[in-house]
């Protein structure tokens, strides 16, 4: 970038629904924010290039993004008259079954065979539950 001099790279594409607008690197260079015409802004892995969580939703195209210096926070700024602060999601680091198991006890949800969401019961839950408490509870930070 033209104030430190350094170059960050991006593997993949952002795909949008509508044309992309305005991009910005977080300050350690792993994320890139961008923000569209199709009225979101999201974030990605630079070293991927996947989204990382849901779009962030305005009600008009967003023109501006910005990250905070401590990349905890990024910003956005729309045509609909808003500008929004958002937390950015950190990563969970840790064994893939641990954090689906933690996921499924957190929100009393999995995944049919289908790939349709299906609601823990109560006793099902609490085998999840188990299942997590003997792999060592919930992923830390």
């Amino acid at each position: 970038d033209n104030w430190t001099g350094q170059v960050h790279r991006l593997k993949g594409i952002l795909s949008h629904k509508f044309s992309v607008r305005v991009v910005a690197f977080s300050p350690d260079g792993k994320t890139v924010l961008s923000g569209s015409q199709d009225n979101t802004a999201r974030l990605w892995e630079t070293a991927t290039g996947k989204q990382l969580g849901p779009p962030l939703q305005h009600q008009g195209p967003v023109n501006a993004v910005a990250f905070s210096p401590d990349g905890k926070s990024v910003l956005t700024g729309s045509d609909d008259n808003t500008a929004r602060l958002w937390r950015v999601p950190r990563p969970i680091h840790g064994d893939p079954e641990r954090i689906l198991l933690w996921t499924k006890v957190i929100i009393g949800t999995e995944l049919n065979e289908h790939g349709q969401v299906r609601v823990l019961d109560a006793a099902e839950w609490q085998q999840r539950r188990q299942q997590l408490d003997k792999l060592g509870g919930p992923p830390q930070d």
